[in-house]
């Protein structure tokens, strides 16, 4: 858990297990795996899924909040706020479980 919540964004559970094994040497990825799917059980993280991205996981924060997908590096960040809920009218027999906000361009890191 320290590792997703020290990174301040969504991780893919290689990044988690880069992270990890910083903190705790000798960790293997089977661990790893483990633990992420105990984490998202007890409701401490969640599964952050888009279209063309492999899954990533975050601590739960309780609030929902908008995330910018980096074009050059695909890495995934939180943006800091709340995004208010939209209203949706769903066509007849479906039902609306979650929404996203996604923002696209260039981190940092990878801006020239």
């Amino acid at each position: 858990m320290t590792a997703l919540a020290g990174a301040g964004r969504p991780l893919t559970p290689s990044e988690i297990f880069e992270a990890a094994s910083q903190l705790c040497g000798g960790l293997g990825v089977r661990t790893v795996y483990r633990h992420i799917r105990e984490l998202c059980e007890n409701g401490e993280a969640v599964g952050v899924d888009y279209p063309g991205q492999p899954r990533r996981y975050e601590a739960a924060g309780g609030h929902h909040h908008a995330h910018f997908i980096c074009n050059t590096c695909q890495k995934v960040f939180d943006l800091p706020g709340k995004v208010p809920d939209v209203p949706v009218q769903a066509p007849p027999g479906f039902s609306v479980t979650g929404q996203e906000t996604i923002f696209y361009g260039k981190c940092p890191g990878c801006a020239d």
